[in-house]
């Protein structure tokens, strides 16, 4: 399977190419940030690339649950903080982007 533009331009910002990103229109697509995290993951040990956008993807989407609880905690209480978190982090959509990550 082919690598995701993200994934490339990740790849790419890391060897110091610039954020290029090979196939037309993904640049409008998607913002830089997610490219800039798999780039700085590619300086952890090991050459699997898309492992480590993977392992960026699952770490944000992990990291996402507490900013959630810590609105909703302040907004309306303890209750609906652990509810609200609980519902993200095991939203639909969410797994199945680590699901299609994975793939």
């Amino acid at each position: 399977m082919e690598e995701a533009p993200y994934v490339r331009a990740g790849a790419n910002l890391a060897r110091g190419a610039g954020f290029v990103v090979p196939v037309e229109g993904w640049d409008r697509v998607f913002q830089p940030s997610y490219p800039l995290l798999i780039a700085g993951a590619s300086l952890l040990p090991g050459t699997d690339i898309e492992f480590k956008a993977r392992l960026v993807s699952s770490l944000t989407q992990a990291a996402l649950v507490i900013p959630v609880f810590l609105l909703a905690n302040h907004l309306y209480g303890r209750p609906a903080g652990i509810l609200a978190g609980t519902l993200a982090a095991i939203h639909p959509l969410l797994i199945l982007y680590e699901r299609l990550a994975r793939l």
